[in-house]
């Protein structure tokens, strides 16, 4: 199944795992230390974080796909993705993460300039499926997500 398949699917749609049914089978190969926490904050949005020094892989992001997609049972949802210290960012792990249904809209956070450049280029090419934005300060990212999410 080719990764851009990951995008389709009705939000909510659910297949016998409880997953996107094209997300059944696509279970990472390993499950290792470096995973991406994925949890929802006391305000709603859902809280993506990249383990820092690591090479994020298409297993990986395969993996937070799937978590995302549980924890919000398929409803769009606003994601706050943490990419401090991440050291790079596959092509097939950018590819899952733009075509990534049940995201309303996502912030990616970061602390550093790197991290500014790695945020850009996650997005850069066109994600047509939600708005996605780079931000350094947690309170900004927090904001745009609430209006965007409401303006849905």
């Amino acid at each position: 199944m080719a990764i851009t398949e990951l995008a389709t699917g009705t939000p909510g749609e659910q297949g016998a795992g409880g997953c996107p049914p094209l997300l059944e089978g696509l279970v990472p190969a390993a499950r290792d230390s470096a995973r991406i926490a994925v949890s929802r904050s006391a305000d709603g949005i859902v809280e993506v974080t990249l383990p820092a020094g690591i090479d994020i892989t298409e297993d990986q992001a395969i993996q937070a796909t799937v978590e995302i997609f549980e924890l919000t049972a398929g409803a769009p949802a606003a994601v706050l993705l943490d990419v401090t210290g991440v050291a790079s960012i596959s092509r097939d792990a950018r590819r899952v993460a733009a075509t990534m249904t049940g995201v309303a809209a996502c912030a990616v956070r970061g602390r550093t300039a790197v991290d500014r450049v790695l945020g850009h280029f996650l997005f850069g090419e066109k994600v047509s499926n939600f708005p996605a934005r780079y931000f350094s300060s947690d309170a900004d990212a927090r904001a745009w997500l609430k209006v965007h999410v409401s303006a849905r």
